[in-house]
Order: structure tokens, then C-alpha cells, then sequence
């Protein structure tokens, strides 16, 4: 049985991966993988270099503004072992949270966790660094998307979320660095909020969520954009085309059936988790619970 379990299979499409090294597909996962093992590597090598990424307020208002987006390459000099361990981590956590969002979003997300805490803390004596304020909440979030998914020793997904924010912070509190302490809750909360406004912890009512920029129609994209910058009158149709995905009712007590699940597949591949109804949601969950408990 897999260590991490999910109420979702995920759905990998063609286009996951940025480009391929070799037989490797290299997603925004791999990136940040590749970047987090960069960061280890050059504080072992290159101490020097490494003090000049890490992030600190009073040197970004000097003039090393480059701080505000490569913190989290910053290794401090007693953590190369539990870099390595978050590292690790964050491939397993990144791929499963990079599934649900696909991995333009979660490249986005990843920036917005990574720049906004920056750039709010920089008025302020605030220093971080290090890929643990990245794996940490995405951790967090996958949590909120699965709570009852189970991790190791098959204790809740949240339970184990929680907990490891709650270590963080009294080693944090334990250290003095009541900044970094500040600065983690700032991350947390900007990853919470871009989840909310993705769609994907829409249960969780207590996140504000944030309207999304969307595109013009004259900006030559969707079904109501026209050549000019000048909108197309869309016509009603009584009937949708037979194409059109609609979901099989299913049978009383009988759950989804395969044919379906596959159908909510490919509109998670072609509209994202987010064009999933409420209800649908609900059997999708309900069809991997009971496929999970056949494979056990």
C-alpha cells in the first residue's frame, strides 16, 4: 500500500511535464527539486555564495533585491542534512499538489509563496531562508484539499500538517527568531489564499477567496473574442451538441461506475479539478474510496 493515500487518482496529461532530459519529464516539481539540491550543493562549495541569497530585509533595502526571489536557495550553514530531508519531501508532496493544480499553477503558486511574503517583509527587520517555507505549504494546502487522506501510521493528512507547522514554530519561538516566525505565517497564509482563489479547497470557508485577473474578450482568447478586439454575439442552442460531457445518473447504492470515472477524468484533463461540480466532486471521491478499498 502507498505511503501517501488520495481520494483522487490523479490525472496526468501530455502536457505535465515542461520538457524531457533523457527519459526524465521534467515538471515544475523536478525544477524546484533541482533547484533545492542547487542550493545544497552551493552552500557545501561555495559558502560565500550562498550567504548572498538568503533573504534579509535591511540588505533588500540596500539594494539586493535579487534576495526577495532566491531566499529559499539560502541554506544556513547548520542545516544541509534537514535541507536535503525537505527536499525529499517536497518531490513527494510537489507531485501530488502539482497534479491537482497543473503545473502552470503550481509554478505560480510556488511565485506567489515565494515573492509576496518577501516583498511585505521587506520594510521590516525579517530574515529567511530555505526550501522548508516552500515544502511546508504545500503540505498544508494538499492537507486541506485531502483532510482525511492518510500519511504515516495512518494518521490524518491535517493532523500531520498541523503538526509539523506547530514543531516549526516552537523551534522558531525556541531560537528567538520571532521574525521567521512571522515570516512563515505570512507564507502560509498567501498559500491558503492562492489555493482558495485556484478552486481547490473550496470547502474551506474561512480562507477569503480572491478574485482572479481574467482575460479581455478582445484579447483574441475564448468563444467570445473576435478578430478587431470586438465581441461575437453567441448564439443559444436549445440542445447541446452530443459531444458535450454529460455525467451518467448514477444507480441508487450502485456509486460511480468505471465509465463514468473516466468521463471525470478527462474533464479534469481538459478544464482542470476546478470545472468539477460540487456533486461530482462528491462521487469522484466516492469511486477512488471504493477502488482504494478493493486494491486493499
Amino acid at each position: 500500500m502507498a505511503r501517501f493515500s488520495f481520494p483522487s487518482p490523479g490525472f496526468r496529461g501530455r502536457d505535465d511535464a515542461w520538457f524531457r532530459v533523457g527519459n526524465l519529464e521534467v515538471t515544475t516539481t523536478v525544477l524546484l527539486v533541482g533547484l533545492g539540491v542547487f542550493g545544497i550543493l552551493l552552500r557545501a562549495l561555495a559558502a560565500s555564495v550562498s550567504d548572498q541569497l538568503g533573504f534579509a530585509s535591511f540588505l533588500v533595502r540596500r539594494g539586493e533585491v535579487w534576495r526577495v526571489v532566491s531566499w529559499p536557495l539560502g541554506v544556513a550553514r547548520n542545516e544541509v542534512f534537514w535541507s536535503a530531508i525537505t527536499v525529499f519531501f517536497l518531490y513527494i508532496i510537489g507531485q501530488q499538489l502539482e497534479r491537482i493544480l497543473g503545473r502552470t499553477r503550481f509554478l505560480t503558486f510556488v511565485g506567489l509563496v515565494v515573492v509576496i511574503p518577501a516583498l511585505v517583509s521587506t520594510p521590516f527587520n525579517v530574515g529567511a531562508g530555505g526550501m522548508h517555507y516552500v515544502s511546508l505549504p504545500c503540505f498544508v494546502g494538499l492537507a486541506l484539499v485531502y483532510p482525511q487522506a492518510r500519511s504515516f501510521f495512518n494518521i490524518p493528512l491535517w493532523v500531520m500538517a498541523a503538526l509539523f507547522v506547530a514543531i516549526e514554530v516552537l523551534q522558531l519561538a525556541g531560537d528567538g527568531q520571532t521574525d521567521q516566525i512571522v515570516f512563515l505565517f505570512l507564507v502560509l497564509a498567501v498559500a491558503l489564499l492562492a489555493l482558495r482563489s485556484f478552486g481547490v479547497i473550496e470547502d474551506v470557508k474561512w480562507v477569503p477567496k480572491l478574485p482572479l485577473p481574467t482575460k479581455r474578450a478582445g484579447g483574441g482568447r475564448g468563444p467570445g473574442a473576435a478578430r478587431g478586439g470586438k465581441k461575437r454575439k453567441l448564439k443559444a442552442v436549445p440542445n447541446p451538441p452530443a459531444d458535450v460531457y454529460r455525467p451518467p445518473a448514477p444507480k441508487a447504492g450502485d456509486g460511480l461506475r468505471q465509465a463514468e470515472l473516466d468521463m471525470l477524468l478527462d474533464k479534469i484533463a481538459a478544464n482542470g479539478i476546478e470545472s468539477l461540480t460540487p456533486e461530482e466532486r462528491r462521487r469522484l471521491d466516492e469511486a477512488s474510496r471504493r477502488l482504494r478499498d478493493e486494491k486493499d
